[in-house]
């Protein structure tokens, strides 16, 4: 039998509402399926709306955090297994596809939009054990530390990275990092019914911190990538950069339309290069494309007279 928190004497309300969110609500098919088409719909509009882009939003489209966070609120509130596995299958196998259907007309891509996240249908697959053996976290016992271990881990580590680069780059992933460590808070003391497994949970995020901490190593970005119109340049054209301390910018040995690119992190600026008397100026963007980088250059225009 579960295990259920006694709240009628606590007098607590932030708590009575938390173990009701998590285990006291009748999650019906009907509603799994309102949730599954709810979250497909905002998740693109978080895709194609330009407002979003490069957002804490835009995230829970490429990664899978938030997804974590339905997966928990579904497998708690149900009341076995085999229905836990079933709706979490059900929610990822709704809401995905939906997801790509919705875009279909309005990205270039078009159908092969399905293609190019297969990977999105792999994770719905995996809901179906995940949900299973996820549904053993509502023993609140020492089998619900063990099952949700990993799952404090990966917010916890998505916490770190979502700071540190609202610290470089304010505000971005500033939502992603408050979510994150929010919901695991709240796990513990939804899961963790006592000081002892409580107290374990907070160590496992505090280590996950220390250990990011420790081990994180600065974004070196290295890359060769194109000038708007691919111009060809003399053997004496020089490169400029206004922030040389943050990235630099060289020719490629061709200096047929390509430059290499260094940077130590995610940075905006604006270059020069001059060739006999004329300058031209470009702004440069390096942007943080959840693990990869995009580098972006537009062209500013040119000066004849070097002014």
């Amino acid at each position: 039998m579960e295990r259920t928190p006694d709240t009628k004497t606590s007098g607590n309300r932030i708590l009575n509402l938390i173990y009701k969110v998590y285990g006291g609500i009748d999650l019906t098919w009907p509603g799994v399926i309102v949730l599954a088409v709810g979250c497909a719909i905002a998740t693109a509009v978080f895709i194609l709306v330009p407002i979003f882009k490069n957002t804490s939003f835009e995230r829970v489209c490429i990664c899978f955090e938030s997804w974590i966070f339905m997966a928990v609120f579904i497998i708690a509130n149900c009341k076995k297994p085999l229905e836990s596995a079933l709706k979490a299958l059900v929610f990822f196998a709704v809401s995905r596809p939906l997801v790509c259907l919705i875009e279909v007309p309005f990205v270039e891509a078009g159908w092969s939009v399905f293609t190019n996240r297969l990977s999105w249908f792999v994770f719905a697959l995996l809901a179906f054990p995940a949900g299973f053996i996820g549904w053993f976290m509502k023993k609140r016992n020492w089998l619900s530390v063990g099952i949700l271990a990993p799952v404090l881990i990966a917010l916890s580590a998505i916490a770190f990275e979502a700071f540190s680069k609202m610290v470089d780059d304010f505000p971005y992933l500033m939502i992603t990092g408050i979510l994150c460590v929010f919901h695991v808070v709240i796990y513990c003391i939804a899961f963790f019914p006592d000081i002892a497994k409580r107290t374990i949970g907070g160590f496992i995020i505090a280590s996950t911190f220390i250990v990011a901490f420790i081990y994180r190593e600065p974004d070196t970005i290295e890359m060769v990538t194109s000038l708007p119109g691919s111009p060809s340049y003399s053997a004496d054209a020089v490169i400029k950069v206004d922030e040389a301390d943050k990235v630099s910018i060289d020719f490629d040995s061709t200096r047929d339309g390509l430059v290499c690119v260094k940077s130590e992190g995610f940075v905006s600026t604006d270059f020069v290069i001059t060739d006999g008397d004329t300058e031209t100026w470009y702004s440069i963007d390096i942007l943080d494309d959840y693990g990869t980088a995009d580098i972006v250059i537009t062209e500013n225009g040119d000066d004849e007279d070097g002014n």
